[in-house]
This record gives C-alpha cells, structure tokens and sequence, in this order.
C-alpha cells in the first residue's frame, strides 16, 4: 500500500509519495507567488523545480484579470492543488478533460483529510468540507472552459438534487457532480 503526505514548506505544500516499504518515490507539487508589479497583482504557478505553468497563470493573470482578488485568490489556491495532483498523477492527457475516475481522485485528494484507500492513503493533515471544495470545482469548470475549451464531460455533468412539486408546476433543483 502506498502513501502520499502533505508536506508544507516555506514556498508552498508538496506532495511525497512512499511506495509500501515506506519508500519516498516522488516528491512534487505545484508552488506560487503574488507579485505586483506596475500596480497590477500577478499570481505566479510553477512546479517545484521553478517552471511556469503557462496555462494556469494565463487563466489567472489574463483570463481573471478583471475580477476580484478573491476570486483570483481562490483560483489560484484550486489550480496549486490541481496541478499538484496532475503532477502525482502522471495525468499527461488532461489537457483533454477529466474522465469520471480522476474526478472521484481528485475529489478525494482535494478532500484531504486521513483517508485509506485500496492502493493508496492519504496522509493530509487538513481536511475540507464541501462548501470549500464546490468553488475549487466551479474554478475547474471555468479553467476548462476558457483555457481548453471544454464544457462537457464528468466536471460539468449535472445530477437532480431534489424534485417536488408545488400547486400545478412541477420544480426540479439540480446540482453539478459533486462525489461522496
């Protein structure tokens, strides 16, 4: 059974994965830094050797450029957390969208928390609730959509949440995925 720890460093977490022998085999993650500069606020994504993420810091700085410094907190926040998994992962194709098995891992990863599972645990000390990992989602929508052009797929897949009916209409109330 593998391991995968979060480790918090001074630059950013990174991610060390043990194979079952408690051996480390990888250490990654994707690390970040505000700058201004000529009085505009840059957020800056790199790997942990210091290469830019190209497409998650033109969604931040161009795509997100006209909105709110929340918003562009909380993007960059969800795109660390989702680039330090591409990264665990080896997901080369995500570029082309996130099938339903890496949504459920990614869930689960952005879940945090103590978790064990069939071939890997997680072994992360804070553990988000769901009103934390709806936003981080909606953030992957939209990074989808204006950097890859992808609207359709498991990320964006829509399921009833409630039905009821009310005099002569009928309402339904539905939710994006969101995995247990």
């Amino acid at each position: 059974m593998g391991l995968i720890k979060k480790i918090e460093t001074a630059v950013g977490t990174i991610y060390e994965r043990y194979d079952s022998d408690s051996k480390m085999i990888q250490r990654t993650g994707a690390v970040g830094f505000v700058k201004e500069y000529k009085g505009k606020v840059y957020y800056i994504i790199t790997d942990i050797n210091g290469v830019s993420i190209k497409e998650a810091n033109k969604f931040l700085n161009f795509s997100l450029e006209d909105s709110s410094i929340k918003k562009r907190e909380q993007a960059f926040s969800a795109l660390k957390i989702f680039y330090s998994y591409i990264s665990l992962f080896q997901l080369n194709n995500y570029r082309d969208g996130i099938d339903n098995e890496n949504l459920n891992k990614l869930l689960k990863f952005l879940k945090g928390g103590k978790q064990n599972g069939n071939i890997l645990d997680f072994d992360f000390k804070l553990e988000r609730k769901h009103s934390t990992l709806r936003p981080y989602l909606s953030v992957y929508r939209e990074f989808y959509d204006v950097i890859f052009n992808i609207r359709e797929g498991p990320l964006f897949k829509k399921t009833l949440v409630q039905n009821y009916q009310h005099d002569t209409s009928v309402y339904k109330t539905e939710k994006l995925f969101m995995a247990s």
